[in-house]
């Protein structure tokens, strides 16, 4: 039990610095030329961006639906990334310590 005990401590800290990576990595996308928005790892929109060619031409429906687009796409990037991360962390886990415990 004591090794588990450890791999925990360790999957703990690895979790805290994924957690301080994640915060600090972003994606953006962006549609139509309208709009970008850019979130981070976390799955906080830092940055919305509305392009010039949005102003010079009547598109506000346009527009509008481009941001609900642009959101949620960069929030599917967002956890893309999230899970990508967790994947490589949780590789280095030595699951035969856990046997028994389930």
């Amino acid at each position: 039990m004591k090794g588990f005990n450890e791999m925990l401590k360790h999957f703990k800290s690895d979790l805290e610095t994924l957690h301080n990576q994640l915060k600090e990595k972003t994606v953006e996308v962006s549609i139509d030329e309208l709009v970008s928005v850019t979130a981070n790892g976390l799955q906080e929109i830092h940055d919305v961006k509305i392009h010039s060619k949005a102003f010079s031409e009547n598109l506000r429906e346009d527009l509008e639906k481009a941001i609900v687009k642009a959101c949620n796409q960069v929030m599917a990037e967002a956890r893309k990334m999230v899970k990508d991360k967790l994947g490589k962390l949780t590789e280095e886990i030595d699951l035969k310590n856990l046997e028994g415990l389930f």
